[in-house]
């Protein structure tokens, strides 16, 4: 299988993946308002616990307050996977970089990974040295600095 099929594949999965958690979320956001509603209109307290009966004029009252609250949430996680779903697909794809330098393509600007990435992610970045470039870098240094950071258990 191609690199291309394999990619396109992973999109499909995490698709399906992201799928099945809004239709859980949504099931289960439905299935509490079913219940509510079927509390207010059956008046489930008066039978349960022996409460004198609620009013249908105030279970009527509480019935449209509780189905725009219901509304609200549901517009809220809709916008929330919608918003998710476009963050996800900005850092899915072919990502055009140099290989030399390792910048990054945007729009006709080559920036730095670092900086390509954290804006479009929660991703920051901190730098260090791998052993290898510090013995590069650091030729007459490089092996007494990784030895002594080895020995102290951070390496």
């Amino acid at each position: 299988m191609g690199g291309r099929q394999m990619r396109k594949n992973l999109r499909w999965q995490q698709w399906k993946a992201h799928s099945r958690l809004f239709v859980a979320s949504t099931a289960v956001l439905s299935g509490f308002f079913l219940l509510t509603m079927m509390n207010e209109v059956l008046d489930v307290p008066h039978y349960l616990f022996g409460d004198a009966p609620t009013s249908w004029e105030q279970r009527k009252g509480e019935v449209v307050l509780e189905t725009v609250v219901y509304a609200m949430i549901i517009l809220v996680a809709v916008f929330c996977y919608n918003r998710l779903q476009k963050r996800i697909s900005i850092l899915e794809g072919m990502l055009p970089i140099c290989s030399s330098c390792k910048k990054i393509r945007q729009d006709k600007d080559w920036v730095v990974l670092e900086e390509y990435i954290s804006s479009h992610s929660l991703a920051d970045f901190s730098h260090g040295l791998c052993p290898e470039c510090m013995r590069e870098l650091y030729p007459e240094y490089g092996n007494v600095i990784i030895a002594e950071l080895k020995t102290k258990g951070s390496g």
